[in-house]
């Protein structure tokens, strides 16, 4: 009869609007929550129905709740993410190596070591001046105690890196374990209904962008939607098996050199290997630790502590190796004493380590300044460490203050190259979320309309099953 037609296809009408409803009322509802992407209901005819050598409709049903994430954005977006987060992290670490050298400025290296070697010319004129070496005296130990109190700060940073090290590796942990349940119930909601849940997968694409800000990675993803995820080609999660990452440090036997490395346990067969993230959060903090402020950095490339310690060694060689051969102004001879200037006075001598020689502390004319015994007003040894202001041969073919500005030139380079690329990649990252939100995100005005278009349809579904009501108890009465 055609009756039951109608309430047949009323029914699937209602439904079907009803669920339209549904998922428009969860857009509206998640339009401020993080990581949501919209839905859509489509809608389809269902199989028509043959009466009276005719094939009539039977209604309509919901072939796909349909989801407008795209993998492709996602994975711009996670690049743009991790670089953003190493630029930030990059930008952080030169603003506190700035504010530690602390250049210009009459406290800088630079500026005091300049007046310290200048303070020997000038005690060249008066040698035997005690009040005059009094003065080299106290410069000597301001520069000292600068060089002491910028490799401490450096020093400071790089303990500070470890620790940040430690607690973005546990947020690593935490998330792969994270994406690793996701994958599980993403599984068991697809063995369940033939698809995924959409809630999910955007909580899974949520967690993954959270891992893009600690290092770079790509995903890939397997027929029953589960996601592997690769750090610089290592995978650290395969499907349903998670990695536990560990923070493994090593000291050189001969040279002393810490190094990180981050160290992935496979929890299947305990086996490990070294992952080399290139961006992100971690990827940039080992940089820092290992080359910038590592003072024993070993691979040839631009590191701060090292440079800062090869300038202050380099100074207190210089120095040391001309004093050595010095009289005071009470030494008879007829060897020279072999005092020093400075501390330690064998082997290298790191910033943070010199300090003034005990031979000649609190003791002005000791300073060995003459080249013979019993002339105090040789000044030779005075006129030779001034003359190290302009000595090409003290340290990679530049003098003190060339070697010093050139020092100074890479880490300003460093610094705007931070700062540059971190508003590039800002930019780069807002229209990325920009285009990705325009498809993905909710959009109050549509989700309104389509709202309005399913009740319109709900109510007419409603009168067709109240008219086809109405059609069969009036053919019921004409029975009776």
């Amino acid at each position: 009869m055609a009756g039951f037609y109608s309430l047949e296809i009323g029914k699937r009408a209602l439904l079907a609007q009803r669920f339209g409803i549904d998922v428009t009322s969860n857009n509206i509802g998640n339009v401020n929550t993080p990581g949501y992407s919209r839905r859509a209901a489509i809608l389809t005819e269902t199989d028509p129905s043959r009466s009276q050598n005719q094939y009539i409709g039977t209604g309509s049903k919901v072939a796909l709740l349909q989801n407008f994430r795209t993998e492709l954005l996602d994975k711009e977006v996670r690049t743009a993410n991790s670089q953003v987060k190493s630029l930030q992290i990059e930008q952080d670490f030169y603003q506190k190596i700035d504010a530690v050298l602390a250049e210009p400025s009459d406290t800088g290296l630079s500026e005091l070591v300049n007046k310290f070697l200048s303070t020997f010319n000038n005690l060249a004129l008066i040698p035997d001046d005690i009040a005059q070496r009094q003065f080299l005296l106290e410069q000597a130990h301001t520069l000292a105690e600068r060089f002491n109190s910028t490799a401490i700060g450096l020093s400071e940073m790089r303990n500070d890196t470890k620790f940040s090290l430690n607690q973005q590796m546990n947020n690593a942990n935490k998330l792969i374990q994270e994406i690793v349940e996701l994958n599980r119930s993403i599984v068991n909601s697809k063995a369940q209904t033939n698809s995924e849940a959409q809630t999910l997968i955007d909580k899974r694409a949520l967690k993954l962008e959270e891992l893009s800000n600690l290092f770079g990675i790509n995903v890939a993803y397997n027929d029953d939607g589960t996601a592997n995820v690769f750090v610089n080609g290592t995978n650290i999660i395969t499907s349903q098996v998670g990695s536990i990452l560990k923070l493994n440090e090593t000291v050189n036997s001969v040279t002393g050199e810490k190094t990180i490395e981050i160290i992935k346990v496979n929890p299947e067969n305990n086996s490990a290997t070294i992952l080399t993230p290139q961006s992100g959060e971690i990827g940039t903090n080992l940089k820092f630790f290992n080359i910038i402020l590592d003072e024993k950095e070993s691979t040839n490339s631009f590191s701060i502590a090292k440079q800062l310690d090869e300038f202050a060694n380099a100074l207190v060689q210089s120095i040391n190796s001309k004093t050595i051969t010095g009289y005071g102004l009470n030494d008879k001879g007829p060897q020279p004493p072999g005092r020093t200037f400075f501390e330690p006075n064998i082997g290298f001598v790191s910033a943070s380590l010199i300090k003034v020689s005990k031979d000649i502390e609190d003791k002005p004319e000791d300073i060995p300044l003459s080249s013979k015994a019993s002339e105090p007003g040789n000044n030779d040894i005075a006129r030779s460490i001034g003359r190290i202001l302009e000595d090409r041969s003290f340290l990679d073919g530049q003098n003190p203050s060339e070697f010093y500005a050139n020092f100074l030139g890479k880490v300003s380079y460093a610094t705007s190259e931070a700062i540059n690329g971190l508003t590039t990649s800002k930019l780069i990252q807002s229209q990325l979320e920009i285009q990705r939100e325009s498809l993905i995100g909710v959009n109050l005005d549509e989700e309104a309309i389509s709202l309005i278009k399913f009740q319109k349809a709900f109510e007419a579904a409603s009168r067709i099953i109240n008219t086809s009501n109405e059609m069969m108890n009036t053919i019921v009465n004409l029975g009776r």
